[in-house]
């Protein structure tokens, strides 16, 4: 997980061209009716806690507010059902391996489900 952070996560910065593009789309779908997940995979244990305090997170958590406000967008994020995901095969430190989306697609569906 220190790998991959310091060769992928430490370069990170937000574009305001894609946070353009990005609250384009969310207008264009609340316009639309369509509903939105705003979707948080499940990282590696090791890997989050160092996302979490990463230079760029504070800027997207600011983003993620702003996103949340509108009316057709919903949060899921996979870290808060950790407890739930049994299945711990990662095929890098933030994607479950296949055989492991039994668990998170159910939590999914049941959120959804909670959100009509």
């Amino acid at each position: 997980a220190i790998k991959y952070y310091n060769e992928t996560y430490r370069y990170i910065s937000l574009s305001l061209i894609q946070k353009k593009f990005l609250f384009q789309f969310l207008k264009t779908a609340e316009k639309n009716g369509i509903k939105v997940i705003l979707w948080s995979p499940l990282l590696y244990e090791g890997l989050e806690t160092r996302v979490k305090s990463a230079e760029f997170y504070s800027i997207w958590e600011n983003i993620r507010k702003e996103i949340l406000e509108f009316k057709n967008v919903v949060s899921l994020d996979m870290n808060e059902f950790r407890a739930q995901v049994k299945c711990k095969k990662y095929i890098d430190p933030h994607h479950l391996s296949g055989g492991c989306y039994l668990e998170p697609t159910e939590i999914l569906v049941d959120q959804l489900d909670i959100q009509k």
